[in-house]
């Protein structure tokens, strides 16, 4: 193989290039191997792109080069790929950039996850576990908090049910590693059709195909750890929503189908986008790229506004008040009257600004975020009397509705 991945972790304890890479099965207490780390990805009002593809192999001479040269033509900041068939578990630098990888311990090269990432992002990297040869977990810091990434490659349709149940078990102790908040992502080929229509929050409107038993246990995981599937929450023609072709596949028979997908927190939906599969690529791979543009954005901070002053009705119940404002009123709405070269809205305006200075000079305005103490002794003299009348519910209620009274018009001045 051209690009030796001479660095593998075959125990808890067995040092990788100084840093350290956890085997299942994973402690409840998750460490952070890069203490000193303190570069966070921006994902703040900054575009980050993340994409999966299987690559069908990358046990072959040539095949990572090639894969890191359409992922820099694509700009894609993260790469998860499925079925990349290298033995052992590890980290190893590329050309561009740094590799983690997650396989089998058998010698037939089989399955296996890698999550391929620039140089810059693996600044960012807190921890990578690699659970087996179908699922692992990249936990990278940004501006906001820590980004989960779970790498994943499923059965294929020929696989025993239970290699599928085994998968999925797997899959939810990966899950059980990530915090509610926190942006949480899981991808790659899961040998699953998911079909057209829409299904809850889960899938959209832009599926393909026809749904079949392994789309139903897919959806039922979303449903159970809160994610969506976002290759189908977006309107694309057909030829950038297929994922994989099959070798039948020809002119006037064409068999594609959509396996590969993006899962994303429900919470963060309104930050996915755009996701679409690249059928212009190649790597000598049946499959097609699922690119996922993402971008959080901080919500403004509305500045607080002053209260519209309200007018002081409570003046009226003054005899006094109410009838110099009803003075007012009156001589105004006289002389407008007797004004009559006056269209209907100079009319509505003249009454409107006379009504508004009545208003303020006359009743004036109500104190806002000013507290008053009004509680009087005479109040509470009444409230300790009413005490040592419980035994008289009569006597108690008479009471009771003059201490409500006292405090009504306490409050009032």
């Amino acid at each position: 193989m051209a690009d030796e991945n001479k660095n593998t972790a075959l125990s808890p304890g067995h040092l990788l290039s100084e840093e350290r890479v956890r085997r299942i099965p994973p402690s409840s207490t998750v460490r952070n191997y890069r203490s000193d780390q303190k570069v966070k990805i921006k994902v703040y009002n900054s575009k980050i792109r993340i994409a999966t593809w299987n690559v069908r192999s990358l046990y072959m001479a040539g095949k990572l080069a090639n894969v890191e040269t359409e992922m820099r033509r694509m700009q894609i900041d993260i790469l998860g790929m499925s079925e990349v068939r290298w033995p052992g578990s590890g980290k190893q630098a590329t050309n561009n950039g740094v590799i983690y990888y997650s396989g089998g311990t058998d010698t037939f090269h089989q399955y296996g996850t890698a999550i391929l990432v620039s140089k810059d992002i693996d600044r960012s990297v807190m921890e990578f576990i690699p659970f087996n040869d179908r699922v692992m977990l990249l936990k990278l810091q940004t501006t906001h908090r820590t980004l989960n990434i779970i790498q994943v490659y499923a059965p294929t349709n020929d696989k025993s049910d239970a290699e599928v149940e085994d998968f999925y078990s797997t899959l939810e102790e990966a899950m059980k590693l990530t915090k509610k908040g926190e942006i949480n992502m899981v991808m790659g080929d899961f040998n699953a059709k998911i079909g057209s229509g829409r299904e809850n929050d889960v899938v959209g409107e832009y599926g393909l195909g026809t749904r079949n038993a392994r789309g139903d246990k897919l959806i039922q995981f979303c449903i159970e750890s809160n994610l969506f599937i976002a290759n189908t929450f977006f309107k694309q023609h057909p030829r950038r929503l297929y994922t994989w072709k099959s070798p039948a596949d020809k002119k006037g028979r064409i068999i594609r189908n959509q396996i590969d997908f993006i899962l994303v927190g429900q919470e963060l939906k309104k930050y996915v986008q755009s996701v679409k599969t690249y059928p212009g690529t190649d790597v000598n791979s049946d499959h097609n790229p699922v690119v996922m543009d993402f971008r959080m954005r901080r919500f403004k901070k509305i500045a607080k506004t002053q209260p519209t002053p309200r007018i002081n009705t409570r003046k009226l119940r003054i005899p006094e008040v109410h009838t110099q404002v009803s003075s007012r009123i009156e001589c105004e709405m006289t002389k407008i009257q007797n004004e009559k070269q006056l269209d209907i809205m100079e009319t509505w305006n003249r009454i409107k600004t006379s009504i508004t200075l009545i208003q303020e000079n006359d009743i004036g305005h109500l104190e806002t975020n000013v507290k008053k103490e009004w509680m009087t002794p005479e109040i509470l003299e009444l409230m300790n009397e009413r005490r040592t009348h419980k035994a008289n519910p009569a006597l108690y209620a008479e009471l009771n509705k003059r201490i409500r009274r006292k405090c009504r018009d306490a409050k009032e001045q």
